[in-house]
């Protein structure tokens, strides 16, 4: 009854339990709304990194190919064309010098891991190169190239 004490309270609290509820209702919407665009987002990065795993793993398929590939030909150096080579080791050619470092290197890269008390450790393409001339006497060249690790150079 509208005339009973308290009842202006009744009805004021009744309008603070509407808009309560209304707020509440609000919020609960909005954090659907937000779990949903979230989720969907998860979903699509979910794809999206699947898609990239697998693209992954056919780069890495055809670089095993890759290098399988190469190591067959490496193995199927004749004595005649590293005997070649080996002629050119006096004074190759810039390229010929330049590609037997780099291959030296690689195959001794370990060396470069620590560094020297400057805080470098450097190949002088100069001064080192006779130890790249070492490396193609020495009978197990090819094979430790077929061996090499990759994963060495980590």
């Amino acid at each position: 009854p509208r005339g009973c004490p308290g009842s202006h309270m009744l009805t004021e609290a009744y309008s603070d339990f509407e808009a309560l509820r209304l707020e509440i209702a609000c919020q609960e919407t909005e954090l659907r709304d937000t779990k949903q665009r979230q989720l969907a987002e998860a979903v699509a990065e979910t794809h999206a990194l699947r898609a990239h795993e697998a693209s992954l793993c056919g780069t890495l398929g055809a670089l095993a190919e890759s290098r399988s590939g190469a190591a067959e030909r490496i193995e199927q150096l004749t004595k005649n064309q590293l005997s070649e080579i080996k002629r050119l080791m006096r004074n190759p050619p810039n390229i010929i010098r330049r590609t037997l470092a780099a291959c030296w290197l690689i195959l001794h890269s370990e060396r470069f891991r620590e560094m020297d008390s400057d805080g470098l450790n450097q190949f002088d393409d100069h001064l080192d190169w006779h130890r790249c001339q070492r490396m193609m006497v020495d009978p197990g060249f090819v094979s430790r190239i077929i061996d090499f690790d990759p994963s060495r150079l980590d």
